[in-house]
C-alpha cells in the first residue's frame, strides 16, 4: 500500500505487502523487504529488512526511533543534572575542601 505524496527513487524494490504511509521518501536502488511498514514522513536511505516497522530520517526500526524521541525530550533535564553533578565534583575536589 502506498498512501499519499510518496517519492520512490529509480529501481528501488518495495517488497510485497509493504506499507508506505504519507510523505515517505525512498532513495534510489534500495530494497525494502516484504511486510515492512514505513511511518509517515520517513526517509529511507538504506536497504531495510522485511517484517518490521520503521520511522524517522534516516528510517530506523520504530522501537529505536521512539526511544530516541523520548531521550531527546529528556535532554534539557539531563543537561541540568549533569551540570549540577559537575559542580558538586568540582566543589568537592577544590583545594579549599582539602
Amino acid at each position: 500500500i502506498i498512501v499519499a505524496q510518496n517519492a520512490i527513487g529509480g529501481s528501488s524494490n518495495i517488497g510485497a505487502f509493504s506499507v508506505l504511509a504519507g510523505q515517505v521518501g525512498v532513495a534510489g536502488h534500495l530494497k525494502i523487504g516484504p511486510k515492512s511498514i514505513i511511518a509517515a514522513k520517513s526517509g529511507v536511505i538504506t536497504d531495510l529488512d522485511g517484517e518490521n516497522q520503521y520511522m524517522g530520517f534516516p528510517a530506523i526500526p520504530a522501537q529505536e526511533a521512539k526511544r530516541q524521541i523520548v531521550a531527546t525530550k529528556n535532554l534539557p533535564n539531563l543537561s541540568k543534572r549533569v551540570t549540577k553533578i559537575e559542580k558538586i565534583i568540582k566543589d568537592h575536589n577544590s583545594p579549599t575542601n582539602n
